[in-house]
C-alpha cells in the first residue's frame, strides 16, 4: 500500500508486512492548474519510482524490488487530482 503524507509532501509511506516505511522520491515534473473556481483546479506530477530512498539500503532495494514498486517495470509514479474541497479548518485538499 502506498500513501501520501501531508507532513512529507517529498515522501510517501509504504506499507508492508512490518509496518510502515517512510521515504521519499526526487520528483521529475508537476504542474498545478489554477481554475477561477478553485474546486476545478488540479494537480498533476510524477515521481522517478526508483528513486526512493530512506537510507535503509537493504530496505530500499527491497521496495525497488518486484516485490513492492517493481521500478524496473515501472520507473515512474503518477499521481493526478482535481476537485478540491475546502475542510472545516479552511485548508483545500484534493
Amino acid at each position: 500500500m502506498l500513501a501520501y503524507t501531508r507532513n512529507n509532501p517529498s515522501g510517501i509511506a509504504v506499507c508492508d508486512d512490518l509496518g510502515r516505511v517512510n521515504g521519499s522520491f526526487a520528483l521529475e515534473s508537476a504542474s498545478i492548474s489554477v481554475a477561477e473556481s478553485v474546486a476545478e483546479s488540479a494537480v498533476h506530477a510524477v515521481v522517478a519510482a526508483g528513486s526512493f530512498h530512506t537510507r535503509a539500503a537493504r530496505r530500499d532495494d527491497h521496495v525497488r524490488s518486484p516485490a513492492f514498486l517493481n521500478t524496473d517495470r515501472h520507473p515512474a509514479i503518477r499521481f493526478e487530482a482535481s476537485g478540491a474541497v475546502r475542510g472545516d479548518d479552511g485548508v483545500w485538499t484534493m
